[in-house]
């Protein structure tokens, strides 16, 4: 019996050796088996971390240079104006004595009217300054005073007491831009308080009154 037993197992192994071309653990492993098919697609992971700003790139080419700007009218290049220099000036004066009645309206103040030419665009400084009498005849009335360029309105002031007789000044400043041609600069006034109302301006007594004009060279 026992002898049968190792014939037995004597035969097992050398059919192991012709079948599977090995013996116990020295068998050698069989060849790769085909690629098998993919799998689906798992899903997303979590965002990561935002990595660190990198480094700022290099300075671009300057751009092209702008088209020059267009000059505003009346603009004067005061690096172009030498000092003190003027194209012309002009000033007139009135030392009568003179009243507007309320009944009169506005009017042209006597002797303040000057026309002036310019070849080219100009700017022009105005000034205007004398005293008035609000109150020479016993009431308490007020004085209106108007800078008219070429028949419009460009600057007013006015003068006005209610019980005391009031001699004081009006100053009527203005700085224009002035066409090429000729203009017409004056200075109006009028008394506006009710009938019987009158102001005075006594350019022999109490101050004359002047009108300048400053054309600026350009």
């Amino acid at each position: 019996m026992r002898m049968f037993k190792l014939l037995t197992l004597s035969f097992v192994l050398v059919f192991s050796v012709l079948i599977f071309g090995c013996e116990g653990s020295k068998c050698k492993e069989g060849p790769q088996g085909e690629q098998g098919p993919t799998g689906e697609i798992g899903p997303q992971g979590p965002q990561g971390i935002q990595g660190p700003q990198g480094l700022q790139g290099p300075q671009g080419d300057p751009g092209p240079q702008g088209s020059p700007g267009v000059p505003c009218a009346g603009c004067v290049d005061t690096n172009s104006i030498a000092a003190g220099a003027l194209s012309n000036s002009w000033q007139v004066e009135g030392t009568n004595d003179i009243c507007v009645t309320f009944a009169e309206g506005r009017i042209q103040l006597s002797n303040m009217s000057q026309t002036i030419g310019t070849t080219s665009g100009s700017l022009v400084y105005i000034n205007f300054n004398a005293p008035f009498d609000t109150d020479q005849f016993g009431g308490a009335y007020a004085a209106y005073l108007y800078l008219v360029v070429d028949g419009v309105i460009v600057q007013k002031s006015q003068l006005y007491t209610e019980s005391a007789r009031t001699i004081g000044h009006i100053s009527l400043s203005r700085i224009e831009y002035l066409s090429a041609g000729n203009h017409t600069i004056r200075v109006d006034w009028t008394c506006p308080s009710g009938p019987g109302s009158q102001v005075c301006q006594n350019g022999s007594s109490q101050g004359k009154r002047v009108l300048s004009i400053i054309e600026f060279k350009r």
